[in-house]
């Protein structure tokens, strides 16, 4: 929902953003529940707290990696205003999260072998072994970040956390 949610702010910002800092300054504003979480204290109890602007910050520039805001001025891209029309959201954010993916070195077509070999096991991969099997330029935690997003997006079902499966399988 982070993506969305920066998607919706720059939307709103239309011509008015002229940079990513622009962006991130209106999701700030916005105090969105995705870019909140609970933090607990021992003497005042649990509290909803911002995300940092760092956080914010890394997840603004994956959507302009992704190609859906120019990264130069932090406005919408074509594909950035087709995720936020009604039902492409998924279709769009898949379809460039895969591109980003591949771009980056990753063999997706291995990955979804691996997924799908491990789906007819009991065995289930995990995004490290993913990560293991199509080596490519990110870090884990980036390439973790991206099978997450494919996850919120309906590509994978996600349990335990770290494990995916192939969304077509029951």
């Amino acid at each position: 929902m982070k993506v969305l949610t920066i998607l919706g702010c720059a939307n709103r910002l239309g011509a008015r953003a002229a940079s990513q800092a622009d962006v991130v300054n209106a999701v700030i504003e916005a105090r969105s529940p995705a870019f909140m979480y609970f933090k607990h204290h021992r003497r005042h109890g649990s509290q909803l707290v911002p995300c940092s602007e760092k956080l914010i910050s890394d997840r603004v520039r994956l959507c302009c990696d992704l190609r859906l805001l120019d990264p130069a001025t932090g406005r919408l891209s074509r594909h950035g205003a087709q995720a936020l029309q009604p039902g492409r959201y998924a279709k769009v954010v898949t379809a460039q999260t895969l591109t980003f993916l591949a771009e980056q070195g990753f063999d997706f077509s291995l990955i979804q072998q691996r997924v799908r070999t491990a789906a007819q096991s009991l065995w289930l991969p995990t995004s490290r072994a993913l990560y293991e099997a199509a080596t490519g330029e990110l870090r884990l935690v980036e390439f973790r970040r991206l099978l997450n997003l494919l996850a919120e997006c309906g590509h994978f079902r996600v349990l335990q956390s770290r494990i995916y499966l192939p969304a077509n399988s029951d």
